[in-house]
């Protein structure tokens, strides 16, 4: 790990090293199961299950830097919160977004994949992690509300 860093976020007081161990071990799926229960416990919002506007908008900045800094390093680049932000910038449309990360099997099919369906491999599509989607409710019907989340969320970082 380089020097800079840090592991303990200053804002939060939330230790990534786990994070950081099931990464190097390429535990995806429970790397990717961490960084959900974690965002949600910052915000306090366990039992919803998902961020509003507001909690994306207030989520520290720090933790979103640490959390895609690790996701990235582990992941040979392509993972992490940067490289969604990148294909959001190319396709600003989240059917179109979550077809390219592998979160929607077609563009026609307006079923998501089922999150036990996802591939937990480097084999996945670029961004296919951290799985963002279920933390602004992708899976959702409301289409529209759900891209205004994953717009501000990936505006964030």
């Amino acid at each position: 790990m380089t020097a800079e860093l840090t592991l303990v976020s200053h804002t939060s007081g939330i230790d990534y090293r786990k994070l950081q161990e099931l990464l190097a071990e390429q535990k995806w799926q429970e790397a990717d199961r961490e960084t959900y229960s974690t965002m949600l416990k910052i915000c306090e919002r366990e039992e919803e299950g998902w961020l509003d506007d507001g909690e994306i908008k207030r989520f520290p900045r720090h933790d979103l830097y640490i959390i895609n800094k690790l996701w990235v390093q582990y992941s040979e680049g392509r993972f992490g919160f940067s490289v969604q932000q990148r294909i959001w910038q190319a396709k600003k449309d989240c059917k179109r977004f979550a077809y390219k990360v592998g979160w929607l099997p077609s563009l026609v099919n307006h079923e998501w994949v089922k999150y036990e369906e996802y591939t937990f491999s480097l084999d996945a599509p670029k961004g296919h992690f951290p799985s963002i989607c279920r933390l602004v409710g992708l899976d959702s019907t409301n289409l529209s509300g759900v891209q205004h989340r994953v717009k501000i969320f990936l505006s964030r970082y």
